[in-house]
């Protein structure tokens, strides 16, 4: 496909609406590592980075697995549009009521069991990001609603909105001297008004018209892949929690600050994957095996393209950050170059890591997910346990490369699509 046909077709003006989306995202994220980091030191960026991933994990928990029915039966097509809104209201109103009680019992738990959080900063943290738990799982229903209409304008606007949001309220609090305790409350305003706003947009496809036979099936397709998702969730997240119980509260914002920066490299192959989604998922149904393999060696060249000038400007990036900081981040490049290694590798194909969903191989992709669960907790505690702070970053490296292996392997024999 030439470059000027890539960018006139739907699938090209998505892919670029979606990076400038994950573009702003990145922006902020780093933004808001470096801020932190300067402002109140590496231990503060670690209790940071570490109530994030336990905000994303327990989004995962809490949503169902009814954004993956969104994406998978919307993007069919296969519905008019009364049962699309009723498939849509029933996944919100579902998605709402669960995350809500759910958060509530979290809070409960660590107001009352603080000693399985890993330190006292955590737990002043943690229920400020709890209660935005279940506006951001009804966002992520939203998002799931677009892209399955292939509306990813609105995909990226929620990232941009969400995020320059978050980099826009920490920068006004750290400037009037908040402390990380009250900033965290930037999720709940963000998230609360995002809700807001896509209500707006969307109010017209909400239905109430719904019945018990429809919430079943939603949550029986949900629940397929819910298991998936959550092990997804944890092996991205997973690890800055873990090393947080065997190294340093410095050393666990020096890991915190590499795993943000190596982990960048997953963010063009996740705009693929959520691009690409819809499409897989259309071709699986029409059994057009070939066609389809056809349409991802391109999407694995322009994957290859892109990665390759990223790391080289990450090599720099680095080198430039590190030299500019204080307080202990001047000693980690060696460290960072650890991880960038295997994580490189395993970025030529993250972007299939929803294939099995979208064919519908849930059982398979179980399998895959828990397999790379188990082994990255036992590779990250086992190499920081035995190595302290260089295990942790040669266990990101090593975690990468089984995970392009498992994916690879699983993809190919169930389904017949290659990745590599």
């Amino acid at each position: 496909m030439k470059i000027r046909q890539l960018y006139r077709s739907k699938f090209g003006k998505d892919t670029i609406w979606l990076l400038f989306g994950q573009v702003a995202a990145m922006s902020s994220g780093l933004f808001l590592n470096l801020f932190i980091g300067y402002k109140y030191g590496t231990a503060a960026l670690g209790t940071f980075n570490q109530s994030l991933a336990y905000y994303l994990i327990f989004s995962s928990l809490f949503a169902l697995g009814l954004n993956n029915t969104l994406v998978k039966k919307i993007s069919e097509k296969s519905r008019n549009q009364n049962e699309e809104n009723k498939l849509f209201t029933t996944n919100l109103l579902i998605t709402f009521i669960v995350s809500s009680l759910l958060s509530f019992v979290l809070i409960v738990v660590v107001h009352f069991f603080p000693g399985f959080i890993s330190s006292a900063e955590l737990v002043k943290v943690l229920p400020a990001m709890f209660m935005a738990l279940p506006l951001f799982c009804i966002n992520k229903n939203f998002a799931a609603y677009y892209s399955g209409n292939r509306k990813q304008k609105n995909v990226a606007f929620q990232r941009i909105y969400r995020w320059t949001g978050l980099a826009t309220l920490f920068y006004a609090g750290i400037v009037y001297h908040y402390s990380i305790e009250l900033l965290m409350y930037s999720f709940l305003l963000v998230e609360g008004t995002m809700v807001i706003l896509n209500i707006l947009i969307n109010i017209k496809h909400f239905d109430f018209n719904i019945s018990s036979k429809l919430i079943r099936e939603n949550i029986r397709f949900g629940m397929g892949s819910y298991i998936s998702e959550i092990t997804s969730t944890f092996n991205n997240s997973i690890d800055i929690i873990l090393v947080a119980y065997f190294l340093s509260d410095q050393e666990a914002g020096q890991y915190s600050f590499i795993a943000f920066f190596v982990r960048t490299l997953y963010v063009f192959p996740g705009i693929l994957m959520q691009n690409v989604s819809p499409i897989i998922s259309r071709h699986w149904k029409r059994k057009a095996i070939e066609e389809l393999n056809i349409k991802l060696r391109k999407v694995r060249y322009i994957n290859l393209i892109v990665l390759t000038l990223q790391v080289l400007l990450l090599l720099g990036l680095y080198k430039i950050v590190i030299l500019q900081l204080n307080g202990g981040f001047e000693t980690t490049y060696e460290a960072f170059l650890i991880a960038l290694a295997g994580t490189f590798v395993f970025a030529q194909i993250s972007w299939g890591g929803s294939i099995l969903i979208m064919t519908e191989r849930l059982k398979a992709n179980f399998y895959r997910t828990l397999l790379v669960l188990i082994l990255n907790i036992i590779v990250c505690s086992l190499f920081t346990y035995t190595l302290d702070f260089t295990g942790s970053v040669v266990a990101i490296s090593t975690n990468a490369l089984l995970s392009f292996l498992l994916l690879r392997t699983f993809v190919y024999q169930k389904t017949g699509v290659r990745l590599i």
